[in-house]
């Protein structure tokens, strides 16, 4: 999956949080936690590609968002 999304493969990927994104249709968007990948990350699907640190967390601005983040950083 993140292959074709992002070009990329993931080592131990470990899923933190799942939840429909409403916008032009509904969406099912997965979070994953992985410990490291293999690739260059490209953009081959999605609108925006965002890395944010910490201190940029006010970035997220949809509430899905929010709570895979609020998910993440419970584990």
């Amino acid at each position: 999956m993140l292959k074709e999304e992002l070009g990329i493969l993931i080592h131990k990927p470990k899923i933190i949080f799942e939840g429909d994104f409403d916008c032009e249709e509904k969406q099912r968007i997965y979070w994953y936690k992985c410990e490291s990948y293999e690739g260059k990350i490209q953009n081959n699907e999605a609108e925006e590609l965002l890395w944010i640190s910490l201190s940029e967390l006010n970035k997220l601005t949809h509430s899905i968002s929010i709570k895979a983040l609020n998910a993440y950083l419970k584990n």
